[in-house]
């Protein structure tokens, strides 16, 4: 049971983290965008 605990917060962890980055990744664009216009 712990384990599969565990597994599900690793999992959940690891989609926030992408999400995060793609985000911040989302807001460099539009940033790097803006500065060539």
């Amino acid at each position: 049971m712990l384990s599969i605990i565990t597994a599900i917060i690793s999992i959940i962890t690891l989609c926030i983290n992408i999400t995060i980055l793609i985000i911040l990744f989302k807001k460099g664009n539009t940033n790097g965008n803006k500065e060539k216009r």
